[in-house]
């Protein structure tokens, strides 16, 4: 998954001021290695004074057709510069939806453009690249208590239009008071993925260790039944694409979460990289 070099204040930092070296490098790179490969993501609009987006984008004021335009000459820029290379897109990531958990006005393109904006990006990507496959990915949409039926609604919407091929499930796994126990279990992971009736990728698995008390050894035991458990899960509901977020600690969400990957480091694995060869080597027939 090429991310790094791909978001909106990267490829356009003034209007009009194209530049996709940083893409294009790890591109050519991970394809001259025989890797399949995802970018991601074309349209990410979530405005929190994060730096996802270009200033100008963020303090300007846009029309209704202004934006339109925007959005729709960004998603062509975007796809057809790596048309042929690019194998599949996370054509728009974390829209605004009413569960989530954030305000409609984070949403810079929701704000203006209503939630059709999605539709629209689909639609452009799919005309300028009709054989990349294209993803809607979220957050908080593999468990029955989290947003998977705003989510559904939208995917089916640009299924039935014939403007995505796949749910992007994100898995960030961390102990929290809304989930029992902390974290969903394997049957629910099991039926909410089935429930979309579409193809699924889980795109960011991991699992942070901020809120599990205890030794490290205890933490990574737990971490390892968390990767086992769930992978096995998703494995159940016909999942055939799994991606994690980072592989290493040091690197792991630009350092937010707390050990969460299957690394140390690049030379130290832990037990959930274990438990996750044995799910896939059992599933297999290697063992």
């Amino acid at each position: 998954t090429v991310d790094s070099g791909l978001y909106w204040a990267e490829t356009e930092p003034s209007r009009g001021v194209i530049g996709f070296d940083w893409a294009d490098r790890q591109v050519d790179t991970w394809r001259a290695a025989g890797m399949r490969i995802r970018g991601h993501p074309v349209i990410w609009s979530r405005d929190d004074g994060s730096v996802l987006l270009p200033t100008w984008l963020t303090q300007g004021t846009f029309s209704k057709r202004d934006l339109t335009d925007i959005l729709v000459t960004h998603v062509e820029r975007v796809v057809d510069h790596f048309k042929g290379r690019v194998d599949e897109w996370v054509v728009v990531n974390e829209p605004y939806v009413p569960t989530y958990g954030y305000p409609t006005s984070m949403d810079l393109l929701y704000r203006t453009l209503g939630e059709g904006y999605i539709d629209l990006a689909f639609a452009t990507a799919r005309h300028v690249d009709p054989s990349a496959l294209l993803v809607l990915n979220h957050t908080d949409n593999e468990h029955s208590r989290g947003n998977v039926e705003q989510v559904r609604r939208i995917a089916w919407r640009l299924r039935d239009k014939g403007l995505i091929d796949a749910v992007g499930v994100e898995m960030h796994m961390i102990d929290m008071d809304w989930v029992p126990g902390g974290i969903p279990t394997a049957d629910d992971v099991t039926a909410t993925v089935i429930s979309y009736k579409m193809p699924c990728l889980v795109t960011e698995f991991d699992y942070d260790l901020s809120n599990y008390p205890g030794t490290d050894a205890e933490k990574y035991a737990r971490q390892a039944d968390i990767y086992r458990r769930l992978i096995g899960a998703v494995l159940d509901a016909g999942v055939r694409e799994i991606s994690f977020w980072n592989l290493e600690d040091d690197t792991s969400n630009a350092g937010s979460p707390v050990a969460a990957a299957m690394f140390l480091d690049a030379a130290h694995p832990k037990p959930a990289y274990v438990a996750v060869g044995d799910v896939l080597k059992k599933r297999a027939g290697l063992a």
